[in-house]
């Protein structure tokens, strides 16, 4: 007798294998790796003058609500030496503004002096690997600057895969809109296609879309259009801080003016 047979004598119908589409079998990998978070990934020693020690001794303004008028200030004088290169520590001075800390960005391109051998430089480098991300100093500036609030570390989201248009750099924008909350907020980096080097900016969640907001040239508001037809697919890599807590190390990535 089969153990079909045997199943249906029993009462119980053996039904054919459940089949999950690929669009939740999609989402249920992002939301996992959206989840993943590090343990034990040492700072990463930015060797990098900085104007203030802690966080604690940083002015404080009242806090914004608008991500237009952080962006607008974050980079006062944009369009001096040194400040068009600048924009990992505009795009952190951007979140810590958010929060009501007096700082703008510091000048000159962010690059750490750690080695690639420095253990915390390994251990970035693994974990992109293991998120299938193409490791950018990007990398290296948010595992110093920011920590769940248990004290773990956060990588940068980047999509597997593209379920629609626009492949995965736009696949990458739907599934932060699809888990990220209305009023989130992050840092958006990306690899641009001709000129082979990395940007960074910041995004917001409103009324369940992504918008992108540039900083580095004061500009605010940015057609995602625009920038997804000039970077390298699959290049694009999300992350949310606005539930992240900053370190004293980010003041190392802001730098000094």
């Amino acid at each position: 007798m089969s153990v079909a047979d045997l199943l249906k004598r029993e009462g119980r119908v053996q039904g054919p294998p459940v089949q999950r589409s690929k669009s939740k079998v999609h989402y249920e990998r992002a939301q996992q790796e959206l989840a993943k978070t590090y343990t034990m990934l040492p700072f990463i020693n930015t060797g990098m003058p900085r104007r203030y020690n802690s966080l604690s001794e940083v002015p404080r303004m009242p806090k914004s609500v608008s991500m237009a008028d952080i962006t607008a200030t974050a980079n006062p004088w944009f369009g001096k030496p040194g400040y068009s290169e600048n924009c990992m520590r505009v795009a952190h001075t951007v979140e810590l503004r958010m929060r009501g800390y007096d700082i703008t960005a510091g000048s000159t391109a962010y690059d750490p002096p750690a080695r690639r051998s420095d253990p915390a430089v390994l251990a970035v480098i693994k974990a992109a690997k293991q998120s299938n991300q193409r490791l950018t100093l990007g990398h290296y500036g948010l595992q110093s600057a920011w920590r769940t609030t248990d004290g773990k570390v956060r990588m940068p989201y980047a999509a597997r895969e593209a379920l629609g248009k626009g492949g995965k750099n736009a696949q990458t924008i739907r599934d932060m809109e699809h888990f990220a909350p209305d009023g989130a907020r992050g840092v958006a980096m990306c690899v641009w296609d001709k000129a082979n080097v990395g940007h960074i900016w910041n995004w917001e969640k409103r009324d369940g879309k992504i918008h992108w907001f540039e900083a580095q040239t004061r500009q605010g508001f940015i057609d995602q259009d625009l920038y997804l037809s000039r970077m390298v697919n699959g290049s694009l890599t999300m992350l949310r801080t606005d539930d992240l807590v900053p370190t004293d190390e980010i003041l190392g990535v802001i730098g000094v003016d």
